[in-house]
């Protein structure tokens, strides 16, 4: 794992200088390693909880804005507006056809394996 606190902060601070599909490639990365802390018996059930269920949701809600630029439901504004910053700096993301950054999309069914 990038971020081996389950710190969205971390991971998405050493996304610095990756392209889109890199970008999109280390989180759907990162979002596998963080579920498969579910099902290890040998991780701490607080750690399981937090970076098997609660990161690696945040992880998905940001491969779902970078890959449709949607805002994800129920998302901490500040986390958005650290995934807001990333898709304006990273080149060659898909551009939407009009702003739904105002709207809200349900992205909980995205297939990282």
């Amino acid at each position: 794992m990038i971020a081996s606190d389950c710190s969205m902060e971390t991971f998405l601070k050493s996304l610095n200088g990756t392209d889109y599909k890199d970008l999109i490639y280390t989180a759907e990365k990162e979002a596998v390693t963080a579920e498969r802390l579910l099902y290890q018996a040998s991780t701490d059930p607080t750690r399981r909880e937090t970076c098997g269920r609660e990161y690696a949701q945040l992880l998905k809600h940001f491969i779902c804005y970078m890959r449709h630029g949607c805002r994800p439901r129920g998302i901490d504004p500040a986390v958005f507006d650290q995934f807001r910053a990333i898709r304006e700096r990273v080149a060659g993301h898909p551009a939407p056809l009009f702003d739904r950054n105002d709207l809200d999309c349900e992205c909980d069914t995205i297939a990282t394996a």
